[in-house]
């Protein structure tokens, strides 16, 4: 009937929104609505993992993979919990961007290189696995990425700083990014 509501100080993920009437406080409705987090949110919270216990999830205590992190990060952030098969950290970009096409958004690669942004989802050549690696965007400076990412080996997530050029020793080729649509 026109009627309109303005709600604030909401965090991101579900949220359930009961509207009364304020002069006899009867029921108007009851909405459970999904909550997109700013950029600024994914990466406070992306930064808050960083040094913390290497994630397992979605069981604790089983081992501790790069696509672990991502799929927490979807939890915590995005309020998602379904993923079904999601792959292997040099594929991880493409089932976030087939199971959540609604959040995420291909960002296009050329020979191995993408323009990043914090918070986006990155699937790289692994260091010694076939399987590739899946990290975090934390910032990007130059030609310096700083990911926050975990290994099966790490005991903490780690924020790691890789270059972004081809002739330096610290080389990473990127098979595909997904960025969060903020």
């Amino acid at each position: 009937d026109g009627a309109s509501a303005v709600i604030t100080g909401v965090s991101p993920g579900k949220t359930t929104i009961v509207i009364k009437n304020p002069t006899n406080q009867a029921l108007i409705g009851t909405w459970e609505i999904n909550v997109i987090p700013t950029q600024d949110d994914c990466v406070a919270w992306i930064n808050s993992k960083v040094g913390s216990k290497a994630i397992s999830y979605p069981t604790e205590g089983g081992s501790s993979e790069c696509v672990d992190l991502v799929k927490y990060y979807l939890k915590e952030c995005f309020n998602q919990t379904k993923f079904g098969a999601l792959g292997n950290g040099g594929v991880m970009y493409s089932g976030v961007l087939n199971t959540f096409p609604q959040l995420f958004t291909k960002i296009e690669t050329d020979n191995g290189k993408a323009t990043l942004q914090p918070g986006d989802i990155v699937s790289m050549n692994g260091s010694s696995s076939t399987a590739g690696h899946a990290a975090l965007v934390i910032s990007i400076s130059g030609e310096n990425v700083t990911f926050a990412e975990q290994y099966s080996t790490s005991k903490n997530v780690l924020s790691t700083t890789k270059v972004f050029t081809i002739n330096a020793s610290d080389y990473f080729y990127i098979y595909g990014v997904a960025r969060p649509k903020f």
